[in-house]
């Protein structure tokens, strides 16, 4: 990766939220949470690195593709079921963060875990992914 793109990929990862307007404060939260996810599961090995683009990839999808269209479904259709699965939400995060890193570190093939490393190790623990849980991918 060149060097220009590592940097942008770090600036992204650490303001990203930070220039929209979120709908509801509580997409914040969600924001910060994940983002401490991602740093909590790296930092539970020692000495392993995560390039930035791959962080910036989880962050993304967390948000994107879990927390925002849970949200929305809990205020759409006031579903208290769902409600009780937004509190669990923080901990599916943390748990697969760490399965995803945990395997992308297994097979790793330079010093640090890239994008790359992270689609790979997604495919391989789709199906044990806790969010799935949530039954929003299928």
């Amino acid at each position: 990766m060149r060097r220009e793109y590592y940097e942008i990929y770090s600036n992204l990862f650490e303001t990203y939220g930070s220039y929209y307007q979120p709908a509801y404060f509580e997409d914040i939260t969600f924001l910060t949470k994940i983002k401490n996810a991602i740093r909590y599961a790296v930092f539970r090995f020692d000495h392993l690195m995560i390039r930035p683009d791959a962080a910036y990839l989880l962050l993304v999808n967390f948000h994107q593709l879990t927390s925002i269209p849970l949200m929305n479904y809990v205020r759409r259709y006031r579903d208290e079921g769902r409600a009780a699965e937004l509190e669990n939400l923080d901990n599916y995060i943390l748990n697969d963060a760490y399965l995803i890193i945990k395997t992308a570190s297994e097979d790793m093939t330079g010093e640090e875990i890239t994008s790359g490393d992270i689609l790979k190790a997604i495919s391989k623990v789709f199906q044990n992914l806790s969010i799935n849980k949530v039954e929003i991918w299928g």
